[in-house]
């Protein structure tokens, strides 16, 4: 026979993971249930905070795990599933919201130290960037590079550090980079004033120069010809070509 886990006493056919009717009844009508529950997940006595924060759908399934076969079951029904547009949007929207809120806001400072100390670590960035395939204005910049035979070699993936950054291209021929971004990505992050200046001044401190693309060099009829007398000049104003 097995018993309600609530602790109201009931004997019941199914568990509360299972899906226990009476579950909602039995915390309103058992005065300290919920503090009974909290008390034995956690250890100790709860805080009247704690209290107020806790789910009953949480304090039910604590310790439960889905199994690995279920697992897979839901792998294969989502697997194909397309989110319609209407989907996305409220939930874009629903996420704008809570990132907007007091809580949201406490929740972004946290993630954001977090991400930051881990960025600290070396191996850390090696496997991010090692993951990360070339961006279309980087193959843009790559395809002249390759039709021009300059010295310049893709290490955006985290092939090559200089300091605590990952240069886009370098060449230690001529002991420059070349820098490809998008000012758009910059002015969000609020970094496009000073970006180039700062990466600029600390890739100089190592010895090197930089040339910085964006996408107004990227975007134009005469691409390759434009980029092509821009990195040709770079090249020769470092006294190599």
């Amino acid at each position: 026979m097995n018993f309600c886990k609530c602790g109201c006493g009931k004997a019941v056919k199914k568990n509360w993971a299972q899906g226990h009717k009476q579950k909602v009844d039995n915390i309103m009508h058992y005065p300290g249930v919920k503090e009974k529950m909290a008390k034995s997940k956690m250890g100790k006595k709860p805080t009247k905070k704690q209290l107020l924060s806790l789910r009953l759908g949480s304090l039910a399934l604590t310790g439960k795990h889905i199994s690995d076969a279920h697992k897979e079951i839901m792998r294969r029904v989502n697997t194909g599933v397309v989110q319609t547009e209407e989907r996305k949007r409220k939930g874009a929207a629903s996420r704008l919201l809570f990132y907007k809120s007091k809580k949201g806001k406490d929740l972004k400072k946290i993630l954001s130290k977090k991400s930051a100390l881990r960025w600290k670590n070396p191996e850390y960035r090696k496997k991010v960037l090692g993951r990360r395939p070339m961006s279309f204005f980087e193959k843009c910049v790559q395809s002249v590079i390759t039709k021009f035979n300059f010295s310049y070699k893709f290490v955006g993936n985290g092939d090559m550090w200089i300091g605590r950054y990952n240069p886009d291209f370098i060449s230690t021929k001529d002991k420059s980079v070349i820098e490809v971004y998008g000012s758009f990505q910059k002015k969000k992050l609020q970094k496009i004033k000073n970006y180039e200046k700062y990466r600029g001044d600390y890739f100089k401190k190592y010895g090197f120069k930089t040339l910085f693309l964006n996408e107004l060099d990227i975007k134009r009829s005469d691409r390759d010809l434009h980029l092509f007398n821009k990195i040709g000049g770079f090249v020769c104003l470092n006294g190599h070509g």
